[in-house]
């Protein structure tokens, strides 16, 4: 009769336990110790000042459902891989584990199946633990609690086989936790390193905000999407259906490490990386990566104030930093130093590669960087302007404006990338400018540019100027008023308007203005923005000479702050009626007694 093959061995197991039952009962402990008593001593408060069960009930579900402890679970599962699987990392243990009457295929699970042990044991005791807590209160909620407990196992079991998945690569113990953590957020970095990259090629590229490859970075995207909405007391929205994708990529990611582990050579304990196919891909994949972080410290540390003037100090640093992390990847993989003359010819290839991509991308042959949408296309566009004295952020539904804007930005980049230069080395007075566009189009898609430049308050820009369009874009008394000044009917809705000032005595007065005075003050301040005197400083037709060194800051009650800017503005002059209204209110002696914005800076 023919014997069953077992696919695990029992005596691998329980020698796992034996060597390694500290392990498991530090993480038993940790997972026992901190949600239990988290929660007993929450619901113990709530007792003693005597709150109802309505109380009890909502505190259990939030503490429960927040006590996921994700970070601790990304931890464990690289530890407990580390630990089980550690034969793999030194000859001998690794020798002597293949000549055991076992097939790798029962070494493998066995070892599987110990590691998910140890991260499943703990959350079932503090299952039952937190069960114990809720009846005591009066407050036990199962069907929070196992959506708690699927949702940490799932998460232990996708983890723990991530971390063997990358243990069956490497045969150095040290490198493991190390490609375990760079695999867990791969391809978001790589997304925006690359990014960077192109916004250093392409004038206006932007990927800020933009991650269309976070699920495949599953540390990044479940540490982020692990989020519980509390609409109202008593309910909560998890959204953790995700979950189960990662299960499935969890089975998957198993069978492919059991068929890597198979073929693996015994003889590469000790190695980086020990699978071969992999070695390029590791050696390319850090020269590039390496290149591009190396190239990005260095521009910014020697920064000048201009961007985009060439590209050919992009390309030498790209060049220089190809040249340290291929041969510092090269070093890596064997594990010498003596690598000079053997990957000489590796990295010119690269190198030439590397070079003619970036003059390729530079040369926008796509017409990514040229690239306006119709206006027809566009579902609505916001726009956020980042100037010397604040930040103007909006939604428009009329784009015209905005493509107008943009439009000369990409038509005049010579033009603005040389007033930059000439502001910062000649000008005294100087500020950076950044622009955004965002564009939502009708077809679910979303568009970022992004532009920076140096600009100079004094300097007197042309009428058609991007400077000039920027100015009475920003500077539309509707737009001023629509995003910094609400309507106020009440004093109450005002917390106070923040008035300081230099005096002819040379003395700065600062001020508070609350109650009826603070609206007085108000509507003085929007008479004045209707009328086009007090503006956005940001160009040539609020010049410096013509302001007072009196400025405003309206704070606003909560009920209203949230939807508008509590931007600063400088006041002129010939704002009469702003002026006008700090005297009445006797928090101004009179105007004679402004000393000008350029005393005051």
């Amino acid at each position: 009769m023919k014997l069953k093959k077992s696919f695990y061995h029992s005596a691998i197991i329980k020698n796992n336990f034996s060597r390694y039952y500290p392990i498991l009962i530090a993480y038993t402990l940790l997972w026992c110790i901190s949600l239990p008593t988290i929660l007993y001593n929450r619901l113990s408060n709530i007792k003693i000042a005597q709150g109802n069960a309505i109380d009890l009930s909502d505190t259990f579900k939030g503490i429960v459902l927040k006590g996921t402890f994700s970070i601790l679970i990304v931890l464990a599962a690289i530890i407990i891989a580390m630990i089980t699987f550690s034969y793999l990392f030194q000859s001998r243990s690794c020798n002597m584990y293949h000549a055991l009457p076992v097939n790798r295929e029962q070494l493998f699970f066995s070892n599987l199946f110990s590691g998910l042990c140890f991260l499943l044991i703990p959350l079932v005791l503090t299952f039952f633990l937190i069960m114990i807590i809720g009846s005591l209160f009066h407050c036990l909620d199962l069907t929070v609690l196992t959506h708690w407990l699927g949702a940490t196992v799932l998460m232990s079991i996708f983890f723990y086989s991530f971390a063997v998945f990358c243990a069956m690569f490497t045969g150095n113990i040290l490198a493991l936790p190390i490609f375990y953590m760079i695999l867990n957020f791969l391809t978001v970095s790589v997304e925006s390193i690359v990014g960077l990259l192109f916004s250093g090629l392409l004038y206006g590229y932007s990927n800020i905000g933009s991650t269309k490859t976070d699920m495949f970075s599953p540390g990044y995207y479940i540490l982020n999407r692990l989020l519980i909405e509390n609409p109202s007391p008593g309910v909560y929205k998890t959204h953790w259906n995700f979950l189960w994708i990662y299960a499935i990529a969890a089975v998957v990611l198993i069978l492919i490490s059991l068929f890597i582990y198979k073929k693996r050579n015994l003889e590469t304990a000790g190695d980086y990386v020990c699978i071969k196919w992999v070695k390029p891909i590791f050696l390319y994949g850090f020269t590039f990566c390496f290149s591009i972080c190396f190239s990005l410290f260095i521009l910014k540390v020697l920064n000048s104030g201009s961007e985009h003037e060439s590209i050919i100090p992009l390309v030498i640093c790209m060049f220089i930093g190809g040249f340290f992390g291929y041969f510092i990847a090269k070093m890596i993989l064997l594990k010498s130093f003596r690598v000079i003359k053997e990957g000489f010819r590796g990295w010119i290839c690269y190198s030439v590669i590397i070079v003619a991509f970036m003059f390729f991308i530079n040369s926008d042959i796509f017409g990514i960087a040229s690239w306006i949408p119709k206006a027809e296309d566009i579902s609505s566009v916001s726009y956020d302007i980042n100037y010397e004295h604040g930040n103007i952020f909006n939604k428009s539904e009329n784009p015209r404006d905005i493509i107008d804007i943009h439009k000369s930005i990409i038509e005049n980049k010579d033009k603005i990338i040389k007033d930059s230069k000439k502001a910062f080395i000649e000008s005294e007075i100087t500020y950076n400018s950044n622009i955004s566009f965002t564009y939502e189009l009708k077809n679910g898609k979303k568009v970022s540019r992004h532009y920076s430049f140096m600009v100079d308050p004094n300097m007197n820009y042309e009428e058609n100027s991007v400077y000039s369009k920027i100015d009475k874009f920003i500077n539309r008394p509707e737009q001023i008023i629509a995003t910094n000044f609400p309507p106020i009917q009440s004093p109450k809705q005002l917390d106070a308007i923040n008035l300081d000032y230099l005096n002819t005595k040379q003395q700065v007065k600062t001020h508070s203005i609350t109650g009826k005075d603070a609206l007085i003050v108000y509507n003085a301040i929007i008479k004045d923005i209707q009328d086009g005197i007090i503006k956005n400083n940001y160009d040539s037709t609020n010049k410096e000479s013509s302001l007072s060194s009196c400025s405003i800051w309206v704070e606003f009650d909560e009920s209203v702050s949230e939807n508008y800017y509590n931007n600063t503005f400088t006041i002129p002059y010939n704002a009469k009626h702003t002026l006008k209204a700090l005297v009445d209110t006797g928090y101004l002696k009179s105007v004679d007694d402004l000393r000008p914005y350029t005393d005051y800076n």
